[in-house]
């Protein structure tokens, strides 16, 4: 059957500088290379902002635990209707959990490029999501390896805290679900055949048998 047409729907992109504003001033001599923030990113649409920590998480915009978004950037529209994003988020799940995470190499940016491509056939800016290997690549980088590693934690724990008991702002963020679970097939009607009783014993002797 033929899906039906929808109503563009924008969609957004929020900024949260985990640094709170020190890599700005403190990445040029310390990197030898300017870096506005330490970003992480959540995708606004259908009125939901999405992005990965602890799992897939969701809620209301601009109401996780990182605060108000510093950065907002409009990433265009989509003709994609709310039921196909939600199967394929259900496609992206087991590729973004907690087990999964990993600040450096499979974080919130990897996974808020992909649902960009998906919705309106572009990732986001090139440079965040690259950014841990262009920090890595510097001497100082290296050296922070230990800290990252604690400031990886730290972004699980917050995930794990915020599906728990809801985010700053009373944005109500936790894992997402599925808007709507699959539901089981009715079960298979079998056809009532009508039991005819059987010939007896005497209608199966012939008439007239000794």
């Amino acid at each position: 059957p033929r899906r039906r047409r929808t109503m563009p729907e924008h969609v957004k992109l929020h900024l949260y500088d985990l640094s709170q504003g020190m890599a700005a001033m403190m990445s040029a001599p310390l990197l030898g290379k300017q870096i506005d923030g330490i970003w992480h990113t959540g995708v606004v649409v259908f009125g939901r902002e999405y992005y990965f920590g602890g799992g897939i998480q969701c809620g209301a915009p601009g109401g996780t635990h990182f605060g108000r978004p510093l950065r907002t950037i409009d990433l265009g529209e989509t003709h994609i209707p709310e039921d196909l994003f939600e199967t394929f988020l259900i496609e992206l799940s087991p590729r973004f959990t907690a087990q999964t995470y990993n600040l450096l190499r499979w974080n919130c940016n990897n996974f808020s490029d992909e649902i960009a491509h998906f919705l309106v056939g572009v990732g986001i800016p090139r440079h965040i999501v690259d950014l841990p290997n262009e920090v890595m690549s510097t001497p100082l980088g290296q050296q922070l390896m230990p800290m990252l590693t604690m400031m990886e934690n730290q972004m699980r724990n917050m995930s794990e805290n915020g599906a728990a008991g809801g985010g700053n702002g009373g944005g109500g963020f936790g894992m997402w679900e599925p808007a709507t679970s699959a539901s089981a097939p009715p079960p298979a009607q079998t056809a009532t055949v009508e039991e005819i009783p059987g010939p007896s014993a005497e209608d199966a002797v012939p008439r007239g048998a000794a």
